[in-house]
Order: structure tokens, then C-alpha cells, then sequence
């Protein structure tokens, strides 16, 4: 008897052991664990706490495809505004959204699957395309071009996000008569086509609402294209930094945690911020450049950081992350 007690004993040390080790390796990696030694990311965790932070009208608003582009209105009715128009980003009104005739949200949008497609170079020769398009939702990053990689990387796309960088250099392009800014005017013209009339969501602060404006008027009055836009009133930077304690969230994160809100099951594609994969091969930084970086030294993201927090995700069954060949 005391025998059979003492083996039980050692065994619940043995597994104390363990959970401490775990604990203080997932710390030290910087993955957030409670006081009782459990992970915060357990599957509906996620998704809890970004209802909790932020409120769906304020996440996304999608902009009618009936309403012309003059009209639209990024701040009256939903942000208090300066006397020169731009939103007063200190106004405690900006807490506050108001509904408006001319955008809808997605808060009774569901889908049980989800694909969120990242531009690592892992993607290259996966031949993951159908199995993503397979997906009932499928989102990507920041105008990434698809048309030639669709083996790898699908066509299906329902949002497609940018930042303010890329929309920046496409608005600089398409107002620009210079030889490199033409060929890169066409270039993002058959982007955008390759697009039809998926959804184009500026996802970060209202402090760039203006350029947002500008190159809906472009894509839609100019070219006469069937994109829909879309933008966060606040953003959804904020939220994303809070629940997973990082500096500045990359747009794949922020792109996960938007979706835990609207889909059961979430698949991730191209998120790997690395130069090798694990037979040695050469990885770029994107599948559609020829580019190699050391993401450890990157100033403005915690790319391993995160790649780290996707991997538990994973283990505990939260998502799926593929990082080998689909075939």
C-alpha cells in the first residue's frame, strides 16, 4: 500500500517537474502563462478577450459598394474631428462609434475555416494553393502578388490587408509620371484587378484616413474596379499588442486575432521568419522576392517572438500551422 502511495507520490513530483520547466521555458521566451501555470491561449481564450477589448463596429467597417467614393465619410458620425477635418486622435469621443448608413461590419460573419496567408518565402514550391483555396474565408497581406504564385499560394481571397507603407508607395505611383513609377503602376493595376471585388482593409490607426480616401478614389474612380474598402476606426493594432504582449504586432498576428472573432478553424500559411527551413534550404523573406533578412535583427517587429506564440498555438490545437509542403 505505501509503496503504490510512494509511486504516486514521485509521480505527481515527476509531473510538477515537468509543468514547472515548461513554465519557465515558455516565459523566458516571452509567452504569457497565468498563476496557476496555464497558457492563455486555449482555443475560444482568444477570442473572449478581443470581444472584451474591442467592440466588433469598432474592429472593421466595410464601405457599401453602392456609395460613390466622394461620398465617403471616415470621421463625422464616427470620430470627433479637429477644425481642419482630420481625426482629433485625443478626443475621448474616439472610444465611442457610431453606426453609419454607408459602411457595415462583420459581426454576424462566421466560417469554419479560415486560411490567413502569410508572404514568408516558405511558401514557394509548397504547393499549398488548393488547399487554401478549399478554405471558406481566405485572408492575405499587404497586396502580396498572387496571380503568378496560385500553385503555392491559392487565389481565393475575401480580405486583403495594407498598410500604410504599401498604399503610400501605390498612391506615389499612380500620381507619378516617371518610367519606374509606370511600371510600377501597371504592376499594382494587375494586383488590384487580380482582386475583382474582394474587400481592401487599412487596418491600422485613423491617423491616415486621408490616404486611404485617396487611393479608394483611385482604385475605384480612376480604374473603375469593383474593390470594396474597408478600415478599423481604431484599429486593431492596440488590441492585438495587449493580448499578446508584443511591441508592434505584424499584420499576420493582427490578422489572427481579428479572425478568432469570425472562424472555428484557423489555418496559417507562410508565417516563417526564418532563412532555412529544417532540410537546410534557402528561405526568402517574401515568396515573390528574392530577398534573404536576419528577422532576429529587426528593429520594428518581434517576428520570432510571435512565430514562437504560433507554435504553441499549434501544439494546443488552437490553430494550424503549416510550415511543409501540402502535397
Amino acid at each position: 500500500m505505501f509503496r503504490g502511495l510512494n509511486r504516486i507520490l514521485f509521480a505527481t513530483f515527476v509531473l510538477i517537474l515537468i509543468a514547472f520547466m515548461i513554465i519557465r521555458s515558455l516565459r523566458s521566451n516571452g509567452i504569457p502563462v497565468d498563476g496557476a501555470g496555464n497558457l492563455i491561449y486555449q482555443r475560444f481564450d482568444v477570442r473572449n478577450r478581443l470581444l472584451n477589448i474591442s467592440k466588433s463596429e469598432n474592429r472593421i467597417q466595410i464601405f457599401k459598394p453602392d456609395i460613390p467614393v466622394e461620398a465617403y465619410n471616415f470621421n463625422l458620425g464616427w470620430i470627433q474631428s479637429n477644425s481642419n477635418g482630420k481625426p482629433n486622435l485625443k478626443s475621448a469621443t474616439l472610444r465611442k462609434v457610431y453606426k453609419s448608413p454607408q459602411t457595415f461590419g462583420m459581426e454576424y460573419v462566421h466560417h469554419k475555416t479560415c486560411a490567413i496567408v502569410g508572404n514568408s518565402g516558405i511558401l514557394l514550391h509548397s504547393a499549398c494553393g488548393k488547399e487554401i483555396d478549399n478554405h471558406e474565408f481566405v485572408f492575405r497581406a499587404n497586396m502580396a502578388p498572387i496571380k503568378k504564385f496560385i500553385s503555392d499560394v491559392g487565389k481565393h481571397t475575401d480580405i486583403m490587408t495594407i498598410n500604410y507603407q504599401v498604399m503610400n508607395y501605390m498612391i506615389g505611383n499612380f500620381t507619378s509620371a516617371t518610367h519606374d513609377a509606370i511600371r510600377w503602376r501597371k504592376e499594382y493595376e494587375a494586383r488590384l484587378k487580380f482582386l475583382d471585388s474582394s474587400i481592401l482593409w487599412y487596418f491600422k490607426s485613423a491617423a491616415h484616413l486621408d490616404s486611404v480616401h485617396k487611393l479608394a478614389s483611385i482604385v475605384r474612380t480612376e480604374l473603375a474596379l469593383p474593390l470594396r474598402f474597408a478600415f478599423s476606426p481604431h484599429g486593431m493594432g492596440n488590441p492585438t499588442k495587449r493580448i499578446w504582449n508584443v511591441t508592434i504586432p505584424t499584420s499576420g498576428l493582427i490578422l489572427y486575432t481579428f479572425a478568432t472573432a469570425m472562424c472555428n478553424q484557423i489555418t496559417l500559411y507562410g508565417f516563417y521568419p526564418f532563412s532555412e527551413d529544417e532540410s537546410h534550404r534557402q528561405i526568402y523573406n517574401h515568396y515573390y522576392e528574392n530577398e534573404v533578412i536576419d528577422f532576429q535583427t529587426d528593429t520594428i517587429h518581434e517576428y520570432v517572438k510571435e512565430y514562437r506564440l504560433l507554435e504553441v498555438l499549434n501544439k494546443i490545437g488552437a490553430i494550424r500551422l503549416v510550415t511543409t509542403p501540402c502535397r
